[in-house]
């Protein structure tokens, strides 16, 4: 385990002033961009993560705690041999109820947990798949009427595949990804980020389209967008977030989740925009343009930017956090509040319009 106060050069019981003030100095000293040595970008990388941890609470906590545990897994003396007879609970009952002793546990080699964990990433791609199916299946008996099914078969190939990508993106991470992610690092990422979008907004899709023809609502195109975008969202929130799955049985953590789908959102707002000027420049040229694909493909693709956070992203952000005053973080939020309203004013009927609303 690294030591974190030793990499910041700080005691244990350093405050929060202390902590910031130290990583300054040092990041200033050991910046990327005024020693390219290789050595120093390491020392950069192992800054910022001590940085990461020791300025929150309660990281900080849990860093300590597996600290300590450390020193004294080093410092304890010899254990007793283990007594691996086997004997029933109320021997150990009549003894001062003492537990049964465990037996040690084995160490599998490598290959074989290797081969574990490809065999419980090809039966997640079997559970997804076969949810993409199911979906393509109801789908095609609702909107059929539920007489003549059709079933076409790009839409079940897509169901098949689709549904696969999400079963291996969409779990906890296991082993195989942890090291697909140390060896292509921010490309995996990516391509994460990728196949939760593509998966979200198809069944988002699929099942808004199941409830509109359910519910007989005349906004069923504006029905069907909704559902696309938010399926990509609750995908890439799944994706965006190492511990996401972890974090969603813990309430005291749902503040941090909620702050992946601000950025999620912030990201979808600011090319959606994008989107929307460029079609209406593009209609001087060409007037078949959709506005409301390109709207929604604006949306869309910052969806998958906001779900996707480079790692050296996160350590620039971090290092430019430490110069940035509480004040600079007020004024950017009223700014985005003031222009939001703005565009909310100028643009709010075209875009009610636009959805069918």
């Amino acid at each position: 385990m690294k030591d974190y106060y030793k990499i910041l050069e700080i005691s244990t019981t350093a405050t929060d002033e202390e902590i910031h003030k130290s990583f300054r100095q040092l990041a200033q000293k050991y910046h990327p961009d005024r020693n390219p040595d290789p050595k120093n970008q390491e020392r950069f990388r192992d800054i910022n993560e001590a940085y990461q941890v020791l300025r929150d609470p309660n990281k900080r906590a849990g860093y300590s705690l597996d600290r300590m545990r450390e020193q004294q897994s080093y410092a304890a003396p010899a254990q007793p041999k283990v007594d691996s007879q086997y004997r029933p609970p109320s021997y150990y009952q009549q003894r001062g109820g003492y537990a049964q002793p465990t037996r040690p546990s084995r160490n599998y080699p490598k290959w074989l947990v290797m081969v574990r964990e490809v065999f419980l990433i090809l039966l997640w791609a079997i559970v997804g798949a076969g949810i993409g199916l199911a979906l393509v299946l109801a789908h095609s008996y609702v909107l059929s009427g539920n007489s003549d099914v059709v079933l076409p078969l790009d839409m079940l190939l897509a169901g098949g595949i689709l549904g696969a990508v999400a079963g291996i993106v969409l779990p906890p991470q296991n082993a195989l990804q942890l090291i697909l992610k140390n060896k292509l690092k921010d490309t995996f990422l990516l391509f994460k980020a990728i196949g939760a979008g593509l998966s979200g907004v198809w069944a988002g899709g699929l099942i808004a389209d199941i409830l509109s023809y359910n519910l007989n609502t005349a906004h069923s195109a504006a029905f069907a967008i909704t559902g696309m975008l938010l399926g990509q969202m609750v995908a890439g929130m799944a994706v965006a977030d190492d511990e996401f799955w972890a974090k969603l049985r813990h309430p005291h953590q749902y503040f941090s989740l909620f702050f992946v789908l601000v950025r999620m959102a912030s990201f979808a707002l600011m090319t959606g925009l994008v989107g929307l000027f460029t079609a209406y420049a593009l209609l001087r040229f060409a007037p078949a343009v959709d506005i409301t694909q390109c709207a929604f493909l604006g949306v869309s693709i910052g969806l998958i930017l906001g779900t996707f956070e480079p790692s050296d992203l996160r350590a620039y952000t971090r290092y430019a956090s430490a110069y940035v005053g509480k004040w600079m973080v007020l004024l950017f939020v009223v700014l985005a509040l003031i222009i939001g309203l703005a565009l909310g004013i100028a643009f709010g009927p075209g875009i009610r319009g636009m959805v069918g609303l």
